[in-house]
């Protein structure tokens, strides 16, 4: 076996603070301190579908968890993203808390105490103090993990990783023997609850060979490690196979496909989009080097593409991870806590992204959060021996980590209140990704709900701008352009829907914008006939087979007494030509040209097919009246007041038909 890190200078009168019990608890006391203002906040984001509209979670649907994905849906389409064991855990905290998201953030915040905390025990394995105490409060802290333990959602994150930190422990045994079946029975369970509760908890098995191989008192050579670890690996492949099977059970093949709005490299050949990826290495990097301030890069659209002048810096990325495979290769490096640390994080960042992420996830701050413990091991391997020659010993580089330290501490717990509701998480966001289309979206969403709908079309136009293929932006524009009663623009950014995307993939939108303008246009058509009248039309735009606009646009043109209307109408029937509700509009356009007659009997007709539709029953009252029959007026509004005694439209009409039509 090899033997723990040997450094030039021997690190001497480490306090105990940094070491073992006591250095554990002031760790958990800082976790505490930072996550303390969040436990205030409410449900954000997708929290909402995950959990508070999620009748699965709100009404503890055990059985139909294995059957759904993580949003509830048991039906295509779904998001493809099975994770049974999360719902399963946010159906036990509802139960527990009725529905109070305090205890889904205190429970989040034990599970990122628990990883701590088991980081730091791992760590003092491979590391002589104070290393290991650093490396597990950089990781605590740092603020790239701002989404993964304040969003309650990512509590799929935080419950992966404690069981993957668990796994390690289970089949790394402290005293480096052999592991025997019943730790790799136990593994097995522990690695099964990973990858159910998401899937890129998989990412731990290549991560158990390269720790038991490269790690301080490891496995001499390659051959040993899978000696040691091959029931693992077998168990792990009988794990995986049992969770695909479960998903295609509950899911089947369909999943929402992912546009290219998510992220521009799917316009790529596949070659180039995988090459592509060699940006991951260097963005997480900088995300970790320098988070400030956290953007919401979760949202999208900030990604870069490959184009003839990035090849340079993309061939630079992929040599410097080349470079670095080969120096493990040849031993130059082999068991240095940052080469160590580098390749748990390249491992995890690489292979997660490209083979489990979601499409838009891919450079989303959530899937840094178990890698960056790599890192963390990096940086503290690279800073302690660089900072320590010398009489201060190791106090100087505690000093600078210290200081970085309460940085982030400060940091975190602001961001901690930006997480409190949706209004102030996306106004933040907003600002600081402005080049994000899904964040100026949502923050712009947000405006609409406070009915602020000048400046939530400005963040619309500008999602727009950032990616004119945004059908979700031009949906949202629409509908503030449509609140302001600006119609005509409301309708051309609908239309505007259509020229940019292929309709069948957003039927939900074209069904919803006829129903929107044809109740609209008829709100207007006592006061504005034209108006409805362009409505009407817009609803047509919208359905060419849509009835109420057909038969609305008709009966504006007979009250604007347009040359037009007997031809509209005549095509209104043509296209309708046996439907019985035309019997309904066409009375009314009997009764507005006088013919009293003909307007009784189709008033008869409209209220045999609609029987409980009060507006015709008294229109036919009222025809009534006007051919003379006042008796049978007044009588029949008898009978309508007996069964609907609050209707204020009853006296109103009874009063008038009296005084314009004197009984005789």
């Amino acid at each position: 076996m090899n033997q723990p890190i040997e450094l030039d200078a021997p690190y001497t009168d480490v306090p105990s603070v940094f070491q073992g019990v006591r250095g554990g608890f002031w760790l958990g006391l800082l976790v505490v301190a930072m996550l303390l203002p969040s436990l205030g906040n409410g449900f954000v984001y997708d929290d909402f579908v995950a959990i508070a509209d999620n009748p699965i979670v709100t009404e503890g649907q055990w059985g139909t968890l294995w059957k759904a994905d993580i949003w509830g849906r048991t039906e295509p389409p779904n998001c493809g993203t099975y994770r049974p064991l999360l719902v399963m855990s946010f159906i036990t905290m509802w139960k527990l808390s009725g529905g109070d998201p305090t205890l889904f953030l205190v429970v989040n915040l034990l599970l990122h105490l628990s990883v701590v905390w088991m980081a730091f025990r791992l760590l003092r394995r491979w590391l002589p103090p104070p290393l290991p105490w650093f490396a597990a409060a950089l990781f605590a802290l740092h603020p790239a993990n701002a989404e993964t333990i304040h969003n309650i959602v990512q509590h799929s994150t935080l419950l992966s990783a404690f069981f993957s930190m668990l796994y390690l422990f289970v089949l790394l045994p402290e005293d480096h023997s052999r592991p025997g079946i019943k730790r790799h029975i136990a593994a097995f369970f522990l690695f099964f609850a990973a990858i159910l509760s998401k899937e890129s908890g998989v990412m731990i098995l290549p991560l158990l060979v390269l720790t038991d191989r490269l790690a301080p008192g490891g496995s001499t050579s390659w051959k040993e490690t899978f000696r040691r670890q091959w029931p693992a690996l077998i168990l792990g492949t009988i794990a995986l196979a049992i969770m695909f099977a479960l998903r295609r059970q509950a899911l089947g093949t369909i999943a929402i496909e992912i546009p290219d709005m998510f992220n521009p490299t799917l316009m790529l050949p596949e070659f180039w989009r995988y090459l592509n990826m060699g940006w991951l290495f260097v963005y997480y990097l900088w995300r970790f080097v320098w988070p400030f301030p956290q953007p919401m890069d979760w949202l999208f659209n900030q990604l870069p593409v490959m184009y003839v002048d990035t090849l340079p810096l993309l061939l630079a990325v992929w040599t410097a991870i080349l470079l670095l495979i080969i120096a493990v290769r040849k031993r130059l490096y082999d068991r240095l806590p940052v080469v160590l640390g580098l390749l748990w994080f390249s491992l995890q960042i690489l292979l997660v992204v490209q083979s489990f992420a979601p499409v838009p996830n891919f450079f989303s701050e959530r899937y840094l959060y178990f890698p960056m413990i790599g890192l963390c091991i990096a940086v503290v391997g690279l800073v302690f021996p660089v900072l320590s020659r010398g009489p201060w010993n190791w106090r100087l580089p505690a000093a600078v980590l210290g200081v970085v330290l309460a940085i982030f501490l400060g940091y975190q717990s602001k961001i901690a209140t930006v997480w409190g509701d949706d209004y102030t998480l996306f106004e933040r966001y907003a600002d600081t990704s402005p080049n994000s289309a899904n964040a100026q979206l949502a923050y712009g969403k947000q405006l609409f709900g406070r009915q602020q709908y000048d400046q939530a079309i400005q963040r619309f136009q500008r999602a727009i701008e950032i990616y004119p293929k945004h059908i979700i932006a031009l949906h949202w524009l629409g509908k503030a352009y449509f609140s302001k009663q600006e119609y005509s623009r409301a309708v051309a950014s609908w239309l505007a829907m259509a020229s940019r995307t292929d309709n069948e993939d957003y039927k939900g939108f074209w069904r919803y914008y006829p129903k929107l303008t044809n109740n609209e246009a008829n709100r207007w058509l006592g006061k504005n006939p034209r108006r409805a009248f362009g409505l009407f039309n817009a609803s047509i735009d919208f359905d060419p087979d849509n009835y109420e606009g057909w038969a609305g646009r008709a009966w504006t043109l007979t009250l604007l007494e347009d040359p037009q209307a007997e031809q509209t109408v005549m095509a209104w029937l043509g296209k309708f030509p046996n439907d019985p509700r035309n019997a309904k509009t066409l009375a009314y356009i009997a009764q507005h040209h006088g013919n009293v007659e003909r307007a009784k009997k189709l008033f008869l007709d409209a209220i045999k097919h609609e029987p409980e539709d009060m507006t015709l029953h008294l229109n036919y009252t009222q025809v009534l009246a006007e051919n003379g029959q006042i008796k049978e007026a007044l009588e029949k509004l008898k009978e309508l007041e007996s069964e609907h005694p609050d209707d204020a439209r009853i006296p109103h009409l009874r009063q008038s038909i009296r005084k314009n039509h004197p009984i005789p």
